[in-house]
């Protein structure tokens, strides 16, 4: 994989790119597996890192979620399926962004607009890259840095007014080839679209 570590805007992202980098290069030219994720390589980020378990076209399950993800969206996932924090109808755009990077394999970069409360919260860059299982029943893991863009808000999860995110929607999104080409397939999903399936997360318990 090119060094694409500039590419990104925000820290967490960044670090993260130099640190998977890092780790496929010693991987013989396979996906690294969890087993082999170094976590020393990108520890000042961990607060802003998550984990997921893709089982079929059913299950993205929160394996492990950093305390500014917990914080940013007023709970702790962890062992929830996120593919059901995505509306129905919103849905395929989600899987098929998981089965992307973990079929072809490659990395995604998405920014999207996060909600609160009161509207427009911040602008947040996601950088996501695969993981090999050794798990039957977990095709692969993607492991996911996410940080908003602003550099003022990078330390949002640690202020006592920051307001939980209830939705977000996608602005961008970028492949990113580590080796095993892209998924041309995945724009004609995203060209395809409906007016309202840009939704990648929303908090049915909350309303905005």
């Amino acid at each position: 994989m090119a060094d694409v570590s500039s590419y990104f805007t925000t820290p967490p992202p960044k670090i993260l790119a130099e640190a998977y980098t890092e780790i496929l290069s010693k991987s013989e030219g396979n996906i690294p597996s969890k087993a082999m994720l170094d976590i020393s390589l990108f520890a000042p980020v961990l607060p802003f890192t998550a984990i997921f378990a893709v089982e079929g076209n059913e299950k993205s399950v929160y394996r492990l979620v950093g305390e500014a993800w917990k914080q940013r969206i007023g709970m702790n996932p962890t062992g929830m399926n996120y593919f059901e924090m995505v509306p129905e109808s919103n849905r395929p755009t989600a899987i098929a962004m998981s089965r992307t990077i973990i079929d072809t394999p490659c990395g995604l970069r998405l920014l999207t607009q996060q909600f609160d409360e009161n509207g427009p919260n911040a602008v947040t860059e996601l950088l996501c890259f695969p993981l090999g299982s050794d798990e039957p029943e977990v095709d692969g893991f993607i492991l996911v840095a996410s940080c908003p863009v602003d550099d003022a808000r990078y330390d949002i999860y640690k202020r006592p007014d920051a307001k939980s995110v209830l939705e977000a929607t996608i602005l961008e999104l970028n492949q990113i080839d580590i080796g095993f080409g892209l998924n041309a397939e995945l724009e004609g999903v995203l060209t395809n679209r409906n007016n309202d399936a840009d939704i990648v997360f929303k908090r049915e318990d909350q309303t905005r």
